[in-house]
């Protein structure tokens, strides 16, 4: 009987925590694509975004190391959904770890260094880890970003990347209000090639840090990350990429 059991948790567990490891990337299990009927508001007088983007790049590519708390909403035509998380960086390795309690509590995903993804469950399944493919569909967030690529370097290194094969930015000229942040801040659109199609908002505050970035699809808003206490250079240990 023993033996069976064995057995049966070996091959059990390792489903348990792809399942586990799904719900921590969604809140929400079905399949409809994201969107939110909200009008998109619209800033100006803007000015080409090109060497706004590159200071952006520059800046976080001195950074040592970060850590920030992000927090994701996925909009539907009917609900809203939303995930939390704390997101360690350092050296190209990145510790995403599932916060706010709840069974995804304590869920991680490390990109280590030589770019192999590791990743463990919250609670009983965080006593074993196993390792995923960098590219596996688990890992995609319904923006279409992979969720170990959502670091600010990646980030922003992938816009750097569009707007050289033709995507198009504007930036606000000066510092512009929104009604869902009380201060003024800095907008940067960036457009599908030709200039129309918004495909990601990105707002700074005073010292040109993200503190909310926007998605869109087809003219609608699919998704908003939060950014809150961020902060550069704290040495971090690589310990924490260990898993």
């Amino acid at each position: 009987m023993d033996c069976w059991r064995k057995v049966t948790l070996a091959f059990l567990w390792p489903h348990a925590l792809l399942l586990a490891l799904c719900l921590l990337l969604s809140t929400d299990l079905s399949f409809a694509a994201p969107e939110s009927n909200a009008p998109i508001e619209s800033f100006g007088p803007c000015k080409d975004g090109a060497e706004f983007a590159a200071g952006l790049l520059a800046a976080v590519r001195k950074w040592t190391d970060y850590t920030v708390d992000s927090e994701l909403w996925i909009y539907y035509p009917d609900k809203m959904t939303k995930s939390s998380c704390k997101l360690f960086y350092k050296d190209n390795q990145v510790r995403i770890q599932v916060i706010g309690g709840g069974f995804r509590d304590g869920s991680v995903i490390v990109r280590k260094k030589d770019g192999t993804v590791r990743a463990k469950g919250g609670g009983l399944l965080g006593l074993m880890a196993m390792n995923l493919d960098p590219n596996s569909r688990m890992l995609i967030l319904p923006t279409g970003t992979n969720v170990v690529r959502t670091d600010l370097p990646d980030v922003f290194g992938e816009i750097e990347t569009q707007l050289a094969a033709g995507y198009k930015s504007r930036v606000t000229v000066s510092a512009a209000t929104t009604q869902d942040l009380p201060d003024k801040i800095l907008i940067f659109d960036e457009y599908m090639p030709g200039g129309t199609e918004l495909v990601r908002r990105i707002f700074c505050g005073g010292d040109k840090l993200p503190v909310r970035i926007d998605h869109f699809k087809a003219g609608k808003k699919i998704t908003t990350a939060w950014f809150r206490n961020l902060s550069p250079n704290t040495g971090i240990s690589d310990d924490l990429f260990r898993l």
